[in-house]
């Protein structure tokens, strides 16, 4: 870890109702929103779990979520939610600016970290994002992107 001010706290993030360790920190270098936490689960034989480290993460303690906002910049960085399952975590989705919607009021939702420019690629297009992500903190630097951002971004596809 090579960040400014760590912060650390002692809380059951996962609701297993055991107490894990957290460390909060932001790092010195790069181009975009980075809030990292990393998370030291606790198991029950007393021992912490490997390190699960996440990009700017807002906690569902209740809902066992995590909704959160990638690293990346804005137009190409998706918001994203993960389920505890157990020590895991399952991601459920991610949701990008649909970058062939020239009027910016679409999004694509996927199973994917990756931008889903492949056919392939489960993915839907949806109208709006979820209400469910109104309060993930990042949400704002999220939608900061420009039309100009999305021309740029969508001349890297070949759809």
């Amino acid at each position: 870890m090579t960040g400014s001010y760590p912060d650390w706290s002692i809380k059951d993030i996962n609701n297993d109702g055991l107490k894990d360790f957290l460390i909060n920190w932001y790092p010195l270098s790069g181009c975009c929103m980075r809030n990292i936490f990393d998370l030291y689960l606790s198991q029950t034989d007393e021992t912490f779990s490997p390190e699960i480290e996440l990009a700017n993460p807002t906690f569902f303690l209740k809902e066992k979520l995590i909704r959160g906002v990638t690293y990346g910049h804005p137009g190409l960085a998706s918001l994203y939610k993960f389920k505890w399952n157990g020590l895991k975590l399952d991601t459920l989705e991610y949701i990008y600016p649909n970058i062939k919607d020239t009027l910016q009021i679409s999004f694509v939702k996927s199973n994917r970290i990756s931008y889903p420019h492949s056919k392939h690629n489960q993915s839907k297009n949806i109208k709006s994002i979820p209400k469910e992500y109104k309060t993930v903190l990042g949400l704002d630097y999220f939608k900061s992107y420009s039309l100009k951002d999305i021309k740029i971004i969508s001349k890297n596809y070949d759809n």
